[in-house]
């Protein structure tokens, strides 16, 4: 309460956080504002936008940490791999660890499934750069948080493959139409008709979609223009 109290200036990156505490903080709710996750442009610097070779295959990738309580979701995405080896499709994560998935698991599908150790930042833009899409799966504890990782995707303009619940993430795609939701019970079905296509079929990505207003150098001069005017 005290922190609270004697703040100017209360920023929070997502709406959920701003809205708990504009509701128990009614009479300081002018000082809280919503600052979101910005990217970084020097992140992408070893990428040659003006060259990028068609994939010959369907290309998907992840990169970053496995949240918890994802066990049931990569189970099935494991088994929708298993049972789509036969199509053209390659997907690689990019991680420290895939606590879901066994070794001798990982080994019947490596054919399709590369599992690689995280990249530096940058690296990693360069890989997801020459994809064609990123696959990401988050638990009911996030999925109303929008972090740093979608800005980056946004800024590269590659569909997003979200599997996850309704929340503000699934809205966020689906509205601005950056990528398809897929809710987890319906992965071995939906995933599946993905890699056996090798294309996200009757999707149209927002190309018109501005994400500059999520960089660095906006967000920062956002926060300046707050402080100035205390």
């Amino acid at each position: 309460n005290k922190v609270i109290e004697v703040s100017d200036l209360i920023t929070v990156p997502v709406k959920p956080m701003h809205d708990f505490l504009v509701s128990n903080y009614v009479d300081h709710k002018f000082k809280i504002k919503i600052l979101p996750h910005a990217y970084d442009k020097n992140d992408f610097e070893k990428i040659n936008f003006k060259k990028r070779k068609r994939n010959e295959i369907f290309k998907i990738v992840y990169g970053g940490t496995i949240y918890s309580n994802l066990d049931k979701p990569f189970t099935m995405l494991f088994q929708t791999i298993k049972d789509n080896l036969d199509n053209s499709f390659k997907i690689e994560f990019f991680t420290n660890e895939i606590k879901y998935l066994k070794k001798f698991e990982i080994e019947q599908v490596k054919s399709k499934l590369k599992i690689r150790k995280k990249l530096p930042i940058k690296d990693f833009m360069l890989r997801l750069y020459s994809a064609d899409a990123f696959l990401l799966l988050f638990p009911d504890d996030v999925k109303d948080f929008i972090s740093t990782k979608f800005y980056e995707i946004i800024y590269l303009r590659k569909p997003i493959i979200y599997v996850g619940n309704i929340g503000l993430v699934s809205e966020f795609i689906v509205s601005n139409k950056l990528g398809i939701h897929i809710l987890p019970e319906e992965l071995n079905v939906l995933f599946g008709e993905i890699l056996q296509r090798g294309a996200i079929e009757n999707f149209n990505y927002n190309h018109e979609f501005d994400v500059s207003e999520f960089s660095c150098s906006f967000i920062t001069d956002k926060l300046n223009k707050w402080i100035i005017d205390l």
